[in-house]
């Protein structure tokens, strides 16, 4: 009996260096940085801005914009922590600001021209400060941009 039992656990411990398990299918973390605009049912106006600052490294792939009637422009800044906040002359959008122009979602990956961008994304430093500025605004009492890092 004890040889049987040398045997089966000899013949396993085979079996398992053997075996190996297929390899973990790759995980791509999606972390968000974004701003939301609420007029209290009001209509939001041009130049009301908020400030983000971002805890982790990532770079910006995409982004998601929604409103809940009529058209929004958003320019995003982003300046290195420190002991000031972003500026208009901090602009990371360029001239391809987020935009909607019809309906009220729209998810954009055309990025390429934003300052910065450097395959696969714009870099984000960890606690950069992000400020999310109205440009421009027809009707919406509601925008929500959402920046796409990975």
């Amino acid at each position: 009996m004890r040889k049987l039992i040398a045997s089966l656990v000899l013949f396993a411990g085979a079996l398992a260096a053997q075996y190996s398990p297929p390899p973990a299918p790759a995980v791509t973390v999606v972390h968000s940085i974004g701003a939301s605009f609420d007029g209290s049912g009001n209509a939001l106006t041009a130049g009301v801005k908020t400030y983000v600052t971002v805890p982790y490294a990532c770079n910006i792939v995409a982004w998601d914009m929604t409103v809940d009637t009529g058209t929004a422009t958003v320019d995003v800044w982003k300046i290195p922590t420190g002991t000031a906040i972003p500026t208009v002359s901090n602009t990371i959008t360029a001239a391809a600001l987020p935009a909607i122009a019809t309906g009220t979602a729209l998810h954009s990956t055309a990025i390429t021209t934003w300052a910065g961008y450097s395959s696969p994304g714009v870099p984000v430093a960890a606690n950069d400060i992000f400020a999310f500025q109205v440009n421009a605004v027809s009707g919406a009492t509601k925008i929500s941009l959402v920046l796409q890092c990975q």
